[in-house]
């Protein structure tokens, strides 16, 4: 989400797209905390000049941050799964209640799931000004009638785990997401 909605620090005012969002919610955006549109509004700005700065204009270059300590950059040498919608493969399954536990998290876990291009969703509403049809590729929305999560399982391999120091997880969700390594 944040590469379709983060704009450059002079976007004008008009062209936010957090911002039209928090106005199209109207006051109080959380009567039960009493927070409104006008604070939430205003935590963007230098929110967006922070993500604009660390992730480059189009949202999507490597983060490279420097070591707490001062030491040695973490360099981001190779992708081991493309993020771009429809460019790998994945194995999915809705649940249509807790049996499966965290069975499928398990690297073991022998499944027919389902497989579909990344980009794994649904877009109830296409015709809003922010929506994320263009990032969906396998389009679930039939099958979540009455459910309200999606199991994921990109498969993926590293040869000689050795040579990795880190490994860095970016991903576009909208809601919420849990990864399992």
């Amino acid at each position: 989400m944040m590469d379709e909605l983060l704009q450059p620090p002079d976007t004008p005012t008009d062209q936010l797209k957090y911002e039209a969002i928090c106005d199209a919610m109207g006051e109080p955006l959380y009567p039960h905390i009493s927070v409104s549109v006008s604070s939430v509004k205003s935590f963007f700005p230098n929110r967006r000049n922070e993500l604009y700065v660390k992730y480059g204009p189009g949202g999507t270059e490597p983060l490279i941050p420097q070591a707490q300590d001062g030491g040695t950059e973490i360099v981001v040498t190779s992708t081991i799964i493309s993020g771009n919608p429809g460019e790998t493969t994945a194995y999915y399954y809705i649940p249509s209640d807790a049996s499966l536990g965290t069975q499928w998290t398990k690297t073991d876990f022998e499944h027919n799931w389902p497989s579909g291009y990344t980009g794994i969703g649904y877009e109830r509403h296409p015709g809003d000004s922010v929506n994320f049809t263009s990032l969906i590729k396998t389009d679930v929305n039939d099958m979540m009638a009455g459910r309200t999560s999606i199991y994921v399982r990109i498969p993926f391999e590293i040869d000689d785990p050795a040579a990795f120091d880190s490994l860095i997880l970016r991903m576009k969700y909208d809601d919420g997401f849990v990864a399992y390594l």
